[in-house]
């Protein structure tokens, strides 16, 4: 009797697969993933595809805590996702990514899901092979229009899918609670100053939100590019968001052209983007470069224990921003040391000042606030009075 039948008994005989590689996959499996996790995931490759995981590969790098096996069944490749349950506390519970990744299983914006199992930290999917976007892409035309026509649809099939939450979130609150543990004392300059500037754009975006199911999170190492299509994984913040949360990540990792920024919208609305819609992303997009900055900040003078309140980064010795997003994210495996994900907040920091001092912010501002002739907005805290307040203080800037 082969190690494999001690672990699953007289079921190894209807396992069509030979001996020789029954006992590879023992072996690989024994040396990569705990001990009580080798039955449950044998026995759930022969539930789901009839036979043992064939060619196992640790695919290595990564940022994430989880290990990720490629492996293949019925000549057709897979992953098996093995979820460590002692990762660091700031990811949230992979119930809830479970939970998201199965109600976005038929929509055809993530790999097919197979099988999540929570007690044992089990997910299998569809493996994809992805391409990495070049410059050659983002300067052909007719490749980065399809590349915006297919990122818009999918993100229109995940808002219109069914909810990840009953309450919905907001992407002001989720800065606040990165902020309580960030450290922002040993933030640089930059940091409060877009995080001032950002803050008062809560009313002026919250007036004109819609919520929809989010991904949250759809950096360029979240989404897998094909020729042909765009897959979203790593749904752990998935939650009912404004919907121009997704679009702007959309936008900061994938669009440095400000033109196709309407061509994104208009895959996305179906239309010609209207005043108000640009308006909206161009704002969002600094919450979002502010949450990521902040996010990696968390990151570095938090867990990492650095402070950089010191630190004088002048932004023309910056990388390029495009340069940074397709070295350092677009679906790139490496990971970094503290020290090196030192420039990473100033990148996205930066690039939010950049915009905030643009004569476009305060136009987009006045965009958004421009109607404001319902009789309730004259109230002494309504929301006209508000966003008059928000129109001073940046007239004063």
């Amino acid at each position: 009797m082969n190690r494999l039948e001690n672990t699953l008994g007289s079921q190894i005989v209807n396992l069509p697969i030979s001996s020789s590689n029954i006992e590879k996959t023992l072996q690989f499996l024994q040396e990569y993933v705990k001990p009580e996790q080798v039955t449950p995931i044998i026995e759930t490759c022969r539930d789901v595809f009839g036979c043992v995981m064939q060619n196992p590969v640790l695919l290595v790098g990564g940022r994430g805590t989880s290990q990720i096996i490629k492996f293949e069944a019925n000549n057709h490749p897979y992953i098996c996702r093995v979820v460590d349950a002692t990762r660091p506390s700031f990811f949230i519970d992979p119930e809830s990514e479970i939970h998201n990744m199965w109600a976005v299983n038929n929509l055809d914006v993530a790999p097919k899901l197979h099988h999540a199992d929570l007690q044992a930290g089990i997910i299998i999917m569809d493996y994809i092979q992805p391409t990495r976007l070049t410059t050659d892409t983002l300067d052909d035309e007719q490749q980065i229009s399809h590349l915006y026509a297919e990122l818009g649809k999918k993100a229109k099939l995940l808002h219109g899918g069914p909810s990840f939450t009953e309450t919905a979130t907001n992407v002001f609150d989720d800065l606040e609670s990165t902020l309580q543990t960030a450290k922002i004392d040993r933030a640089p300059d930059v940091a409060r100053e877009v995080l001032e500037h950002v803050r008062n754009l809560a009313p002026v975006l919250n007036r004109h939100e819609v919520c929809t199911p989010c991904h949250k999170d759809l950096h360029s190492n979240n989404i897998l590019l094909t020729d042909k299509s765009a897959f979203f994984i790593d749904w752990e913040l998935g939650a009912n968001c404004n919907r121009f949360v997704d679009l702007a990540c959309l936008s900061i990792f994938f669009v440095f052209d400000a033109k196709y920024d309407d061509l994104l919208l208009e895959h996305y609305f179906g239309e010609k983007p209207t005043e108000e819609q640009q308006a909206q992303l161009f704002l969002m997009k600094q919450v979002c470069l502010a949450f990521y900055g902040i996010r990696l900040l968390r990151r570095v003078t938090g867990i990492g224990g650095m402070d950089l309140s010191k630190e004088q980064v002048n932004p023309n010795s910056l990388p390029a921003f495009r340069d940074f997003i397709l070295s350092k994210y677009n679906c790139c495996s490496e990971s970094f040391t503290t020290e090196q994900l030192k420039v990473f907040p100033f990148m996205f920091l930066h690039e939010a000042k950049k915009n905030i001092d643009s004569a476009r912010f305060s136009e987009a501002i006045r965009v958004l606030t421009q109607d404001t002739n319902m009789v309730e907005m004259n109230a002494p805290d309504s929301p006209k009075s508000r966003i008059e307040s928000e129109m001073k203080f940046f007239a004063e800037l």
